[in-house]
């Protein structure tokens, strides 16, 4: 026994901690004075999830820019029965897999302004959806950065948000994978 504990506590601290901010889908939520990527600058927004095991409702993960004109706020939310979705000035899409299960989840997506299809979502490092949205991206940079609800303080989000990471590049599946667990 002795020997097993050691081994725990020795190890414990490698594995995924599974902790985070937790939100309670009311009034909780984090902001920044200054937002992520800016016009249509490539991005990529990534985190750890874990939900309650019922969304019926969007529920905002990441926020930022303004609510007009048309395109310049960029979301990343859960949608109505667990899904991942992307939005731009309340355009978007969303994946198929329910991630509203209770178990934690990374979820990220990027934004490429060059490319053909645009947007790729991705759940536990592997491709849920792709696409491009009907609004055009010009995410302003006023407006502040949200974590946990929309900017117009509306659709907070019921769980916890762990390792939020905002990049100003589009970054490859490969480099989502390697560096989802550190």
């Amino acid at each position: 026994n002795r020997i097993t504990l050691i081994f725990s506590l020795l190890f414990s601290g490698a594995l995924f901690a599974q902790n985070g901010l937790d939100f309670d889908g009311i009034n909780d939520y984090v902001s920044a004075a200054s937002g992520g990527p800016s016009g249509t600058a490539n991005r990529t927004v990534e985190c750890w999830i874990k939900t309650s095991t019922n969304i019926a409702t969007q529920q905002v993960l990441v926020d930022w820019g303004t609510m007009s004109p048309n395109g310049s706020r960029f979301t990343l939310n859960v949608i109505y029965n667990g899904k991942l979705r992307i939005e731009v000035g309340g355009n978007g899409f969303h994946g198929t897999t329910n991630i509203a299960d209770g178990n934690w989840h990374h979820v990220a997506v990027t934004y490429n302004h060059t490319a053909t299809t645009k947007f790729i979502l991705y759940i536990d490092g592997a491709i849920e959806a792709t696409g491009n949205t009907t609004v055009a991206v010009n995410t302003s940079a006023s407006g502040g950065f949200q974590i946990g609800r929309r900017n117009d303080a509306i659709n907070y989000f019921n769980g916890i948000i762990d390792e939020v990471r905002v990049w100003n590049v589009v970054r490859t599946q490969s480099e989502i994978q390697a560096a989802m667990n550190s």
